[in-house]
């Protein structure tokens, strides 16, 4: 209970212009509670009219709807100027067309598609207020009098709300322009009139949220255009849609969610301003929407999308949710031409292009985006039929609007979203961008703390994405407890993911276990989470993550950070990538007294890794996972959730291992290939450090692992680096690639490659014949190895 202590504390650490927007949103919602709320009637909606259109309009509904057409005509988006059957089909193909006709049939069917849990039978006449997975009708009352984060007198609200937001609409609208078919207008007039008509304004769970509100004004616009030639679309209904849009574009900007959730709730919410005010221009009130969206879109974006393009909640899919705002926006203000260039814009194109440069970076080979943070499974618009992690399509119209020939690359001839926004114009426009791969291979996000390590851009290539950054702005509502946590794909092929979220409202053990860091590919304490949470969208403890180095060579990739433990202690993990081959994870952690140390990896859906007998390794006919400490490896089924809602077996590979003060494991991941015996891994004992030796192919590979500044030596190598990797021929006793890193000192036999007075961070070398050339922090040089025969 919140003592009047609390209350005068909270409110002297807020700012005048938050506590005065917050006390008018309160008196506002008093006000409605007492004397309602209701859509303007016909006459009172006509003196809503600029004096303009008021003039034009003779007080009709046919006038509207003439006043809404000839505005969209050239102001709303390109698709809707094409000959959509045939445009549509030779730009995205006759299966993307099949698969929006099935899924408005099974519209018209009652049975719509809701987040991860497919096609739910929602029943023709649909109950706008009955959750459909838990069957819970939610009480009629004002929506101010509701707890949002409780779920027993509504269900699951994200389910609900998905539901509402009528982006179904548009699949029926959709196939409707593919095939003129009046059953689907029949089925979107019945449900918005039945909407209308059970909804009043203000009263519901339907208003509780603005930013819902805001994507169901922008559905019923799309709606409105793609319905606009079917005798079903009547000229009353119409005027009562837009009666009720009026009343949409008035809730959001009277509860925005300014102070409340000031993340992809308010840009959404602005968002549905700028639609509303850029579609609706003939309302007096529209010329306001446009400029409270713009405001609101412009000096957002600086906020929450870092200088690096990294979103600052720390989730991939709410990044995504924020570039789909950001690109239809700009879409739709150079349609309605209205807007002065400013140095605010420059800051927006600069920010836009880096969280687009992000998502290009962080994709997987197989196209797809780690579900990094929460995913609420829900889209601004259901303008592809792609899975919910393929974010390609997003990346297309990225390029088509800046011009971006990496975009393009990435985008992979994905062009649903570039149709439906630019028409075939913006294919065009990718098509001439001229896709091409990517600079860089490798990269950092140091702001938002991620690392990418990959090899190349093409399907069966590897990537590894390492988490090192906070957990997320505010009130870390959507960041998970998976610091350090990775992401990695082999040969093109998933192998550790991201649980995902499944769900916010099922239940709070549900809730914590898929954020928590068992759940993620790291380590624990314990059992514990490296962050404490103190409810479903909030911590009560943070744990910090520092990147210690970051070094990419054309031969490999290094990647160390280091985490504080709740409890004390300190875990550090380096990950090395021997480009174009394998992995080598190293996690060490420090903390006084015994503990039990828990090393986890999640493996994808349809990877079912079998153990060795002698527990060594757990693997299938793609790859071999060795770990090497002091404890023992498990397996067990442990579900992850590619969606909001969807569950999927998949397996959990667990390392763990009692230890007092520290503890030490070393992950190699390595590929099979057909043509040679399959990898293995061993441990040989030394004197000082820790050696291991990899059959890999045709390959004998060494690994050497000290604390730094210590000298270890092999019959060939000498060195005093923490990390030092020396490849060599099955054939040859001479090593012919050689990366070090962190020392000064290493020599081969007899030859020094490196003898530094101050450490190096890495050393890399390559050997033709009895020469190395080498490369010492960016300074080559080339050495002759003497009293060696070549």
């Amino acid at each position: 209970m919140t003592t009047p202590f609390k209350a005068l504390t909270k409110i002297r650490q807020i700012g005048f212009d938050e506590l005065r927007t917050r006390g008018t949103q309160l008196v506002s919602a008093y006000r409605d509670r007492l004397t309602g709320v209701e859509a303007p009637d016909r006459t009172e909606f006509f003196r809503l009219l600029d004096d303009g259109s008021r003039l034009g309009a003779h007080n009709s509904a046919e006038s509207i709807r003439r006043l809404f057409y000839e505005n969209s005509r050239e102001r709303f988006f390109g698709s809707m100027r094409e000959d959509v059957p045939s445009a549509f089909r030779a730009a995205c193909g006759a299966t993307a067309a099949e698969s929006l006709i099935e899924a408005a049939d099974g519209i018209c069917e009652g049975r719509i598609g809701l987040l991860g849990f497919g096609r739910v039978d929602v029943g023709a006449d649909i109950d706008w207020h009955r959750e459909p997975i838990s069957g819970i009708v939610s009480p009629r009352k004002h929506c101010k009098e509701f707890n949002e984060l409780d779920p027993t007198e509504s269900g699951d609200k994200r389910i609900l709300w998905e539901l509402n937001r009528h982006q179904h609409f548009f699949t029926l609208g959709a196939a409707y322009r593919l095939t003129g078919d009046e059953r689907y207008a029949h089925v979107f007039a019945r449900q918005l009139a039945s909407w209308i008509r059970e909804n009043p304004p203000g009263i519901g769970v339907n208003w509780i949220s603005s930013l819902e509100v805001a994507f169901r004004s922008i559905s019923w616009l799309w709606a409105l255009e793609l319905f606009k030639d079917s005798a079903e679309l009547t000229n009353d209904l119409f005027l009562d849609c837009v009666r009720l849009l009026y009343v949409h574009g008035r809730h959001i900007e009277t509860y925005l969610s300014t102070y409340y959730s000031p993340n992809t709730h308010l840009t959404g919410e602005a968002l549905g301003l700028y639609y509303l005010g850029t579609q609706l221009p003939f309302l007096e009130a529209s010329a306001e929407w446009r400029r409270r969206g713009e405001n609101i879109l412009l000096s957002e974006i600086s906020k929450q999308i870092g200088p690096d393009g990294v979103y600052f909640e720390q989730s991939t899919w709410y990044q995504r949710y924020t570039v789909d705002f950001y690109l239809h926006f700009y879409v739709l203000r150079e349609l309605f031409g209205e807007t002065a260039y400013d140095e605010r814009n420059a800051v927006a194109d600069e920010r836009l292009n880096a969280a687009l440069t992000f998502l290009l970076n962080i994709a997987r080979p197989d196209g797809t985006t780690p579900l990094i943070g929460d995913d609420d499974g829900g889209r601004l618009l259901p303008l592809t039929s792609r899975i919910a992690g393929d974010f390609r399509g997003t990346l297309s119209l990225g390029a088509a609007i800046f011009g971006r020939g990496d975009l393009a690359f990435a985008g992979d001839n994905s062009f649903e979203e570039t149709f439906w926004l630019l028409g075939t114009a913006g294919i065009r426009s990718v098509e001439r961008s001229k896709a091409r791969e990517p600079e860089a291979l490798s990269r950092s996000f140091l702001d938002g703390g991620y690392f990418v390590m990959r090899n190349g851009w093409m399907p069966t290539d590897d990537s590894l994405v390492i988490d090192c950054g906070p957990l997320g702005a505010l009130s870390g509502a959507h960041g998970h407890a998976d610091l350090l946590s990775i992401d990695l794909s082999l040969r093109g092929r998933q192998l550790f993911i991201d649980p995902g979220t499944f769900s916010y409202s099922a239940s709070k053990e549900t809730r914590e276990q898929f954020r928590s860091s068992k759940a993620h590919n790291t380590l624990t304490v314990d059992g514990h989470s490296t962050s404490t949470s103190s409810g479903p969208f909030s911590w009560k403890t943070r744990a910090n993550g520092t990147a210690k180095a970051w070094i990419t060579d054309p031969i490999f990739d290094f990647f160390e950070g280091e985490a504080e433990l709740p409890a004390g202690g300190t875990h550090r993990r380096s990950v090395m990538y021997i480009r174009g081959d394998y992995f080598i994870i190293r996690d060490v952690v420090e903390m006084a007294g015994e503990h039990l140390f828990e090393l986890n990896f999640r493996y994808a859906p349809g990877i079912t890794p079998e153990r060795d007998l002698e527990g060594d390794f757990v693997g299938d006919e793609h790859h071999r996972t060795f770990i090497f400490g002091s404890g023992g490896l498990t397996t067990k089924p442990d579900p992850v959730s590619p969606q909001y809602g969807r569950l999927v077996n998949s397996t959990r590979v667990r390392y763990a291992a009692k230890a007092a003060d520290k503890a030490e494991f070393v992950t190699f991941v390595l590929p099979r290939n057909e043509s040679f015996a399959p990898p293995e891994v061993f441990e040989i004992a030394i004197d000082t450090g820790r050696m291991f030796l990899v059959q890999y192919g045709d390959y004998r590979d060494v690994l050497l692992l000290g604390p730094g500044g210590t000298r270890i030596r092999t019959e060939s190598i000498s060195s005093d680096f923490a990390c030092t990797w020396a490849r060599t021929h099955a054939a040859a006793d001479l090593p012919e690639q050689i990366i070090a890193v962190k020392g000064s000192h290493l020599s081969i036999v007899t030859s020094p490659v490196a003898r530094g007075e101050t450490d190096l961070q890495f050393v890399s070398a390559r050997r033709f014949g009895n020469e190395l050339y080498v490369n010492a922090d960016g300074e080559r040089q080339t050495v002759k190895l003497t009293d060696i025969r070549s």
